[in-house]
């Protein structure tokens, strides 16, 4: 099917190297794009959970499936060594305590445990981001998540909030717009000090210069220039 083809748009690096692998280099990036100005300014009758911390602590927040790709030693790492509340929004695809499994597939217990909000209206996502002091994706490093594009990569860049991520392809690619880390420590030490000291000039500016090419509207115009190509 790839050779017969007039033209063929991949949605990660991962997918164009194998694309151009069959013979077909002459292929178009097209990652996802994001709703920017939802992101950036919260509905004003958005609802925060119920179950949101209540107290002055800083809130560490991820939302998305919550499942194996999430490093289970940077999430006790944080809970443990750091002063800040670590909150998941997003369906679990697992029953184990706290949500984790370590890499051997054992369940592991976190103490003390991330607070699980479970499924959070895409509406009010905003709200809860506003209300929180850190954005964070502490996956592992492994195949699958070196292939991945995370739709919450963006989403998290254009709240305007502190960003810290795993160091990933994906992720590496907007290093001027948040903090990678490739550690546990480094992890924790990032996040407690964006807690503190809020997103750095530097990646407000590049976030700014950035994201207005990755809206919906900018990419269907991508798309569009593609079939008019062929």
């Amino acid at each position: 099917l790839v050779a017969k083809v007039d033209a063929v748009v991949c949605v990660s690096e991962t997918l164009r190297e194998r694309v151009t692998s069959m013979g077909r280099g002459d292929n178009t990036l097209l990652t996802h794009g994001v709703d920017v100005e939802m992101w950036r300014t919260p509905a004003t009758d958005s609802r925060i959970s119920p179950g949101w911390p209540a107290d002055d602590k800083p809130i560490a927040m991820f939302w998305g499936l919550i499942d194996e790709r999430l490093d289970h030693g940077w999430v006790a790492s944080l809970c443990i060594d750091s002063s800040c509340r670590f909150v998941l929004a997003g369906p679990k695809a697992n029953d184990l305590p706290g949500g984790y499994v370590d890499h051997g597939g054992h369940p592991m217990l976190i103490s003390p445990e991330p607070i699980e909000l479970g499924r959070i209206a895409l509406g009010d996502l905003p709200a809860h981001a506003a209300s929180a002091q850190v954005l964070v994706m502490p996956y592992i490093d492994a195949p699958v998540t070196r292939a991945m594009q995370p739709l919450k990569l963006k989403e998290y860049l254009a709240t305007m909030k502190p960003v810290v991520v795993r160091d990933l392809p994906a992720t590496r690619d907007w290093a001027d717009c948040c903090d990678l880390a490739s550690s546990a420590e480094q992890f924790v030490a990032l996040v407690m000090e964006r807690a503190k000291t809020g997103t750095p000039a530097a990646q407000l500016e590049a976030r700014r210069r950035r994201l207005p090419g990755e809206s919906w509207a900018a990419k269907a115009e991508q798309l569009a220039a593609v079939v008019r190509g062929h």
